[in-house]
């Protein structure tokens, strides 16, 4: 259990004794407040927030009954309910954070851009976290079986983030910000989430696939794109 006041995050290393400990995924933050928190009413009325960029993975912020919580990079495994012969997709998330809210989802925008490609955006929702702004997504049918207390989210926030990222694809909205002009036929949507898994298949690890998203970004999107001859609107008003 590590103590929050005793956390170093220039080096994301805690006090432990004579020694230093590096901060590991794995590690748990224990949090005091004012008020013993004694039933899930009284969890409504916590705010709390840490720097996003001193933690790999974890939930860093409560907010107006929204948890948020970052995830490192992961590797998905989509199932395809888009026609193909492939059964699923299977490809590497960039790092993300998400605001996971009784019944809601959203996912924090970078220089108004999406961190990896995604189909389930709606427009013109946006979610305000400090100065962070966060897209709302459709998690559709994800969730029907959850608890989504407030207390239930804070305790397993991963979970709803993971089985939102891990439902099947949709066609019914139009993508955002960056893939704004793709097409979001069931038919263009199939290539480009068959082309992410060929090109993550040899990605191993969080480490490995974040160093593929800070050399790559979408420009493998754009140079896939260029050579498939597809979709050259995309191509001509975002790059």
């Amino acid at each position: 259990m590590i103590k929050l006041g005793k956390l170093d995050t220039k080096t994301l290393t805690v006090k432990q004794g004579m020694f230093n400990k590096k901060l590991k995924t794995d590690d748990e933050i224990s949090l005091k407040f004012k008020n013993p928190i004694d039933s899930v009413e009284n969890l409504n009325g916590i705010n709390f927030h840490i720097n996003e960029n001193t933690i790999e993975e974890g939930v860093f912020g409560i907010q107006d009954n929204k948890v948020f919580f970052k995830l490192r990079p992961t590797q998905l495994h989509m199932p395809n309910a888009l026609g193909g012969s492939r059964a699923n997709y299977s490809f590497w998330t960039n790092s993300a954070c998400f605001a996971v809210g009784n019944g809601s989802i959203s996912i924090k925008l970078e220089n108004n851009k999406l961190p990896f490609l995604l189909t389930n955006v709606f427009g013109n929702t946006n979610t305000y976290f400090r100065n962070d702004i966060y897209e709302c997504l459709c998690h559709g049918h994800a969730w029907d079986s959850e608890n989504l207390s407030l207390e239930n989210r804070l305790k397993e926030a991963k979970k709803f983030v993971m089985l939102f990222l891990n439902a099947a694809p949709n066609n019914d909205l139009a993508f955002r910000k960056q893939y704004r002009n793709l097409s979001t036929s069931t038919v263009a949507i199939n290539r480009y989430y068959t082309r992410l898994t060929e090109l993550h298949k040899d990605i191993k690890t969080p480490e490995e696939a974040a160093e593929w998203y800070r050399v790559n970004g979408d420009k493998w999107l754009r140079e896939w794109l260029w050579g498939e001859v597809y979709d050259i609107r995309w191509i001509n008003e975002n790059y």
